[in-house]
């Protein structure tokens, strides 16, 4: 588990941690979302606006949200269940564009694919 990233938004900040998705998690199978422990659903992450309050766990990435995401530039308010006004539309909640965001900046980080340079027997 580390600390992730710190939004800056409208009302207050967000503070957000990461950690590696249990394999023995609860998990149901929505529809458009990889499955958790894979691909951008690696990691599963908690936010909150006060390091001394409750954290709240976001939503596995969907797909559909990280397209949308995309194409839509909006500032957080900091409030996980407010909606996201904007063109285009934003069918989720902040806490979902916020998932979205986050799983784009990952891909965007990333150094090395995973896969690319594999040990040989000579190593």
């Amino acid at each position: 588990m580390c600390i992730r990233d710190r939004f800056l938004c409208r009302d207050h900040d967000i503070y957000v941690i990461e950690a590696r998705a249990g394999a023995d998690e609860d998990y149901a199978s929505i529809e458009g979302e990889e499955k958790r422990g894979t691909g951008i659903n690696e990691n599963v992450y908690w936010v909150t606006s006060d390091l001394l309050k409750d954290w709240h766990k976001l939503p596995d990435a969907r797909a559909n949200d990280i397209i949308e995401a995309r194409s839509l530039k909006k500032v957080l308010t900091g409030n996980l269940d407010a909606p996201v006004n904007g063109y285009p539309f934003f069918a989720g909640k902040e806490r979902n564009y916020l998932r979205a965001q986050i799983a784009r900046i990952t891909a965007s980080t990333v150094i090395v694919p995973a896969g690319v340079f594999q040990p040989t027997e000579a190593n």
